[in-house]
């Protein structure tokens, strides 16, 4: 019985769980269409998306002619970082391909599947990293007790199922959390200001 008791055990049961459930969800909703400004797209997609993958593209155009990825993208509206992070997952796993295509009036990443799990993992790797970084500031059952609720969550989860900015955003703050409780001087906080501007 104190096995289902076990971080490990309830940190990679949920973990399946909630890659299962990812599945389930984007087969049936992505053939689920809808028309934004006379495009058709995934209902996967909501209208902040489309605003990322726009910026994206650009980033794609302005790299393309020679810009660097920190200048390019236009002007600074919004999330900094999520646009190019959706950069570069298109240019490794779609060699780049547009998201927008403005001939057949189409919006969609292709392979956005992978994109979803890739969030819901990172996001449980840096629970699995403030669990060992709770571990040196308070008790085993307390570090736990935090780390679980972190993990069933159904408000945090849903964003995980979306291509909004909350599921990163929520994965850099614990990792900035698990920063904080390892600081030991000055120059860290300096660092750790910076990490909040990209984010």
């Amino acid at each position: 019985m104190r096995k289902f008791f076990n971080f490990s055990f309830i940190f990679t049961s949920f973990l399946i769980l909630m890659l299962l459930l990812t599945k389930m969800y984007v087969n049936k909703f992505s053939e689920q269409y809808f028309i934004s400004d006379g495009y058709q797209h995934s209902s996967l997609y909501q209208e902040d998306a489309i605003s990322y993958f726009k910026v994206s593209d650009k980033i794609t155009h302005d790299i393309s002619e020679g810009k660097k990825i920190y200048s390019s993208g236009g002007e600074y509206k919004f999330s900094f970082l999520y646009p190019r992070i959706i950069y570069f997952f298109n240019k490794f796993f779609n060699s780049e391909e547009k998201i927008i295509d403005n001939n057949k009036l189409k919006i969609n990443l292709k392979k956005y599947n992978l994109f979803l799990y890739f969030q819901i993992i990172f996001f449980y790797l840096k629970i699995l990293f403030l669990y060992f970084s709770l571990l040196k500031i308070i008790s085993k059952s307390l570090s736990k007790i935090v780390c679980v609720i972190l993990l069933i969550n159904p408000i945090i989860f849903q964003w995980h199922l979306s291509f909004y900015t909350e599921s990163f955003f929520l994965s850099f703050l614990i990792l900035l959390i698990c920063f904080l409780t390892r600081s030991k001087n000055i120059l860290n906080f300096f660092f750790i200001g910076l990490f909040v501007g990209i984010m």
